[in-house]
């Protein structure tokens, strides 16, 4: 029979712990349960990691991502076996999707429990599949493997995560019973001394190579077009926002910048074309011509930026570190993997003497005046969805953090925000899209940074999160966001819309839930409105004092359907 040393069990997770912590993995989330318990005893007892502890798996590991989005340092993840595994599917396919690094430990039990139909007991080997960038199966703690070994095979696995193609790993460790040693009896192993932590490696000098003939190419490519235009997708960090920003003043040519680039919001993007989805779901872009394009960053959100590109884009050069190929249209001529930093400071040294854009001319005062629509539709539609958001895009403070849930609040931000207010920095679920833990990610997002969070969610996708409601009240602020218009509205914009009975039941699932009892459950402050106006003022007053709290916008679907196509119409005559 198989024994258990569980001194043995508990140095060993020590030394886990300790490893990751060498590779800069100090934050772990921890889900409670009993096979985990030597993971969540050496975190405990750890002074080089912190923790947050959260009972929901899902939501646990959408909140490492959250963290490990901010700034793409890689979060760890401890729950027990069995089901608990299964939940972190969902968050480890947006981070995979995104290039997230998240590591995930999770237990199991011992190979002498599997396939005799013991309790909570799975097959957990390679569970996540093509999902992650490696999957590390740790043997039983046995003393024949030295700490030196363990180190080895931590250390490689944490460097999967972060490095080259950043994204999730898996490390699965069983552990026999007894898991741990009564604590007055939890002497160290001489074992756990044995081997101390390597010198840190020296970072790898990773040199642009080939890439180097990309640089100049689209060096070239600008120097020889007369009309160009820069879209920036997703960025990842504030060094790749500030580089892009110096390309956009140095380039001179028009910019479509997406909500996920954190450069949308704000006056502080040179040449920029704010409103430009706005004016392509109105149906309303000006003729620009043939353009030369240049897509610094990852993906957008737009469904129709792609499609209108590629009716315009003599050529289309994607420059972006992502292991995934972006072309949705097929229309990309060249696809550049490269850092956007050290791209954007090889290519500036070409920029010199460019003149500014006749598109940039031809654009300006258009954003002027669509800017002075919308200043006035928060007069004229108060109760309509999008003027909800632009509103709130005026007032968010500079200190703050800001998550745009799926469906509707991401696009209407991306079409409505206005062009002045704070640029801060903003997060996005869009690497699978989906509705479920998207307050979790705000919350990790916000936990990262150290900041205040302010939060835009559906009504949809806060029924899916809200278990995580008890991590808002341990942030430093949060002001969580509730657009509530009864169900999932985005599939009336949408072809199903055309089966009416269908669509309500089956998609838009509409219902009469309202949020004021789920915040008073968790402990988080709670307040209705009813119209933009009140929105603004609820929220600077909760600015101002601090507050845990939710706001609920009550929204009326068709107010905002007759709003949005008044609206538009004012777009296309103002933009002719």
């Amino acid at each position: 029979m198989t024994t258990s040393n569980p001194h043995l069990n508990l140095a060993w997770a020590k030394v886990i712990v300790d490893q990751m912590a060498c590779e800069g993995v100090t934050h772990f989330v921890i889900s409670p349960g009993s096979r985990s318990t030597p993971l969540s005893v050496a975190v405990a007892q750890s002074d080089k990691v912190e923790s947050t502890v959260h009972y929901d798996e899902r939501g646990a590991a959408f909140f490492a991502l959250g963290y490990a989005r901010a700034h793409h340092k890689p979060a760890a993840l401890i729950c027990t076996s069995g089901s608990a595994v299964v939940n972190y599917f969902p968050a480890l396919v947006e981070a995979a999707m995104d290039e997230i690094p998240v590591v995930v430990l999770t237990a199991d039990r011992p190979p002498e429990l599997h396939d005799r139909g013991a309790n909570q007991t799975i097959t957990q080997k390679g569970i996540y599949g093509s999902f992650v960038r490696a999957s590390v199966s740790l043997p039983t703690p046995e003393l024949s493997t030295s700490a030196s070994d363990l180190r080895a095979l931590v250390r490689d696995g944490v460097k999967a995560a972060a490095e080259n193609e950043p994204g999730p790993v898996h490390f699965n460790c069983p552990f026999r019973k007894p898991l741990v040693p009564p604590p007055d009896q939890a002497e160290e192993l001489e074992w756990i001394d044995a081997d101390t932590p390597p010198d840190p490696e020296p970072p790898e000098i990773i040199t642009a190579g080939e890439e180097v003939d990309d640089v100049t190419l689209v060096a070239e490519m600008i120097r020889n077009v007369s009309r160009g235009l820069l879209v920036v997708g997703r960025l990842r960090s504030a060094e790749e926002r500030e580089s892009v920003k110096s390309i956009a003043s140095r380039l001179g040519w028009p910019v479509m910048a997406d909500i996920s680039s954190g450069l949308r919001l704000g006056e502080n993007l040179a040449n920029g074309i704010p409103y430009h989805d706005l004016l392509l779901e109105a149906d309303a872009m000006p003729d620009m011509g043939e353009v030369s394009v240049l897509h610094l960053g990852g993906r957008v959100v737009s469904d129709k930026l792609p499609a209108y590109l590629k009716s315009i884009a003599r050529e289309y050069y994607v420059v972006s570190d992502s292991r995934h190929k972006y072309d949705p249209e097929e229309c990309v001529t060249r696809q550049i993997k490269h850092d956007v930093v050290e791209f954007c400071r090889e290519l500036e040294p070409y920029l010199a003497g460019l003149m500014r854009s006749g598109l940039v001319t031809m654009m300006e005062p258009r954003m002027r005046k669509l800017d002075v629509l919308l200043d006035a539709a928060i007069e004229k539609e108060p109760t309509a969805e999008p003027i909800f958001h632009r509103v709130l895009s005026e007032v968010i403070p500079q200190e703050h953090t800001l998550f745009l849930a799926n469906s509707l609040p991401v696009r209407y931000f991306n079409c409505f925000a206005a062009t002045r207010g704070a640029s801060i920095p903003t997060a996005v679920n869009r690497g699978a899209s989906g509705i479920d833990g998207n307050l979790a990610t705000a919350c990790g997002f916000a936990h990262s940074y150290g900041r205040p969070l302010t939060a835009v969610i559906g009504d949809q996708a806060m029924l899916h999160d809200l278990n995580s409601l008890s991590l808002v009240g341990r942030l430093k602020q949060g002001i969580v966001i509730v657009m509530n218009n009864r169900g999932g509205r985005i599939f009336e914009k949408l072809p199903v819309s055309e089966y009416g009975d269908v669509l309500h039941k089956f998609f838009v699932a509409q219902h009469d839930f309202t949020f004021e009892h789920a915040a008073a459950q968790f402990g988080i402050e709670y307040t209705s409105v009813s119209d933009a106006a009140s929105l603004k003022k609820t929220y600077l007053q909760a600015v101002e004092s601090g507050s845990i709290l939710l706001i609920e916008c009550q929204i009326d679907s068709k107010v905002t359907q007759e709003a949005l196509q008044r609206l538009y119409g004012f777009v296309r005559e103002t933009c002719q």
